[in-house]
């Protein structure tokens, strides 16, 4: 109806045409030699691919990059509406761990060699949002790791600035930039995106799978990459609702049925006859008593004709 205003409903934080990239640059796009992608990569102005790399296809300026550039808008505001949640110290160093939560920090740095562990502690759907209105680095092998986590995990790092890896780092999560990204040689990302409003540079050697997420011995793995648990609600970020469980056909009584007590093993159990049996039962049973009874009778009577009559005797 005109003027009616609509039901607020969830949105995925990563929408649809967002969710089809690997590699998404309102900028330009490079990607060094034999590097590989398993989903698009998509760039406004162009795409440099390098030797012997990969992707699931190249967009250059298409109603789909500039579709997915509006969403990826979206989601970060949604994000940055999730607040600022626990402050973490500007430079992290050594073995850190986290629980799921909001994160932030004016500007966050990990030092070579940092390894990071996300514990979700055994949940089915954790998440992990980092709001950095800055920068966002990461030193030289730098390993990032998911652990104790479901399918529907959510790792984001929301930046409104730029992001680098140093080389060799081992990253994982979805991450929105408002700037740029730049990758250095042999950045692993085990799982997530890299979504940026200005250019993306990858160094050769990069690797990035964004959607069916291999499982491994601490994590279930993801069917849909690690921005998939969270959703847009009245324009903020949360944790996606579980579906409701699905009710039964049939209608079910507001009171469960009491089951019957099993039959012991040792006992064999009677049947009862239904009432109509036994009144054929009692009819059985009183013509065979007629029927004996008269068999008596006759075997009386055959007994005395058997036996010699006696003859009167003369008076």
């Amino acid at each position: 109806m005109l003027g009616a205003v609509a039901p607020v409903s969830a949105i995925p934080l990563v929408g649809a045409e967002l969710a089809k990239f690997s590699v998404l640059a309102g900028g330009y796009a490079v990607y060094g030699a034999s590097s590989h992608f398993s989903n698009e990569v998509g760039a406004v102005s162009y795409i440099t691919p390098g030797d012997n790399s990969q992707s699931a296809g190249d967009r250059v300026n298409t109603a789909g990059v500039t579709a997915a550039l509006n969403e990826l808008t979206a989601a970060q505001q949604a994000l940055t509406k999730m607040g600022t949640g626990t402050k973490l110290i500007a430079t992290m160093a050594g073995n850190v761990s986290l629980a799921p939560g909001v994160y932030s920090a004016s500007a966050l740095t990990t030092a070579a060699n940092t390894v990071l562990t996300l514990d979700g502690g055994n949940a089915d759907n954790p998440f992990w949002v980092f709001n950095i209105p800055t920068y966002l680095v990461t030193g030289a092998s730098t390993k990032i790791e998911l652990v104790n986590a479901g399918a529907n995990a959510s790792v984001v790092w929301n930046t409104g600035g730029y992001f680098t890896t140093g080389a060799g780092t081992s990253f994982i999560g979805t991450v929105m930039s408002g700037a740029y990204i730049s990758l250095g040689a042999d950045t692993l990302f085990h799982c997530g995106n890299l979504f940026a409003a200005s250019y993306v540079s990858m160094g050769a050697g990069s690797h990035l799978t964004s959607t069916n997420c291999l499982r491994n011995g601490n994590w279930a793995g993801s069917e849909f990459g690690l921005g998939a648990g969270l959703d847009i609600v009245d324009g903020a970020a949360s944790a996606r609702r579980a579906p409701p469980e699905a009710e039964p056909a049939a209608a079910q009584s507001a009171y469960e049925p009491v089951a019957a007590a099993p039959v012991s093993e040792s006992v064999a159990a009677v049947p009862v006859p239904e009432p109509g049996t036994i009144s054929m039962l009692l009819l059985g049973l009183g013509l065979i008593g007629v029927l004996g009874m008269s068999r008596k009778a006759a075997l009386r009577r055959s007994a005395n004709n058997a036996l010699p009559r006696k003859t009167a005797e003369p008076v």
